[in-house]
């Protein structure tokens, strides 16, 4: 009980005394807000990715590919007789799909954009999971017409007008805007798949059937007898693993560079630590001299510097993670994935926000250990001599 009063008295002690050492603790503290600050950024980044592609319904949503390349309607028809297909009205929840790539000349002075224009049959595109018309209507099949995406309005907003898009020597008149809670399904634009075979010269081709199954637990009877095609060479995975599979190589680049990036700067912060409280020890050599006189033991003079530091690191962590939760979360950004620009926003999620201040309370008690310890062990003669 002894020990832990004289930790109390000398920790109120020394925490009253920062207003005498308020520049050297403005620089630690600077030190950690800016790590956190910065940790938590690029973590928004990775967790509001993530976040927009894990959406419900997308592991009830097959899609299959075949390994010749490109399928006919004999591949949907085989498609339609599969176990597991969900019906609505008697009639197969599956819709041919194709893809190709969209320049936007212009769209901002001296600016190309590049999208993804996603063709499936007008009637058919409620397969998508959680699609719906947000402004505007569907486009009608047998026209020149285009939706776009949320993400791919917040990109191009002028475009959300009623604008024409030039593709493929066709002028195609955007006529509404639609969702699916995806990242980069919504940054994409969508059109009649007739009308995208006929601009492409392909024919009756298509490259995708979206499938959506009566349940996630009937995707492996469906893949079995999709796969089991040996005309077809069929390759069928889920929404979500496609999804998942999209936003894996981005989050891994933004891991390293949040790994890279966090190491330097808190081995900086750190060291601005160290060297600020073995400053502070030298500095009051005398005064933690007169403490031990008295009476009080090494333990308490340990801990006493060592909250020091632990407390600044924390007060840095804790005002970084607000500025970022205010300044960051919820926040529209732009990216290159897959070689295509999407938008998405940024989550300041409470996991990222343990992280940071772990982080920082690791930080603050490497930064102070080394000093406190110096400062506890220094022998009373040798430090009351120096004063």
């Amino acid at each position: 009980m002894a020990v832990m009063h004289e930790i109390s008295s000398l920790c109120r002690w020394n925490i009253r005394g920062l207003r005498s050492r308020l520049r050297n603790a403005a620089v630690v503290l600077i030190g950690f807000f800016l790590v956190v600050l910065v940790f938590v950024a690029v973590l928004s980044v990775r967790d509001g990715i993530l976040q927009s592609e894990t959406r419900p319904g997308t592991d009830q949503l097959a899609i299959v590919t075949s390994q010749h390349g490109t399928m006919d309607a004999g591949a949907l028809d085989t498609v339609n007789q599969a176990p597991g297909v969900a019906r609505v009205d008697a009639k197969p929840q599956a819709a041919a799909t194709d893809s190709g790539p969209l320049l936007i000349r212009n769209w901002r002075p001296d600016m190309l954009g590049l999208a993804i224009i996603l063709a499936i049959d007008p009637g058919k595109a409620g397969v998508m999971p959680n699609f719906h018309v947000v402004e505007g209507r569907l486009m009608r099949p047998g026209f020149n017409e285009m939706m776009m995406g949320e993400g791919a309005k917040r990109i191009y907003p002028e475009y959300a007008a009623g604008r024409t898009v030039q593709w493929q020597r066709r002028e195609w008149k955007v006529v509404g805007v639609y969702s699916t809670g995806s990242l980069t399904r919504d940054s994409q634009f969508l059109v009649d798949l007739h009308q995208f075979q006929g601009a492409a010269k392909s024919g009756d081709k298509f490259s995708e059937i979206y499938v959506r199954l009566v349940s996630p637990s009937a995707f492996a009877g469906f893949k079995k007898y999709m796969e089991g095609q040996p005309s077809l060479a069929a390759s069928v995975k889920t929404m979500a693993q496609e999804d998942e599979e999209v936003g894996k190589r981005f989050r891994e680049i933004l891991a390293m560079a949040a790994g890279m990036i966090t190491i330097l700067m808190a081995a900086g912060a750190t060291f601005a630590a160290l060297n600020v409280m073995y400053a502070n020890v030298a500095r009051r050599s005398g005064e933690l001299a007169v403490l031990r006189a008295v009476g009080f033991s090494r333990v308490p003079v340990l801990v006493a510097m060592l909250s020091e530091a632990v407390i600044l690191a924390l007060a840095g962590g804790v005002a970084g993670v607000v500025l970022a939760a205010l300044a960051l979360d919820g926040l529209e950004a732009k990216t290159l994935m897959g070689g295509w620009l999407v938008s998405f926003r940024l989550a300041v999620t409470p996991s990222a926000i343990a992280m940071a201040l772990a982080l920082t309370l690791g930080m603050g008690f490497a930064g102070g250990l080394f000093p406190a310890i110096r400062a506890a062990r220094r022998p009373i003669a040798i430090a009351l001599r120096e004063e």
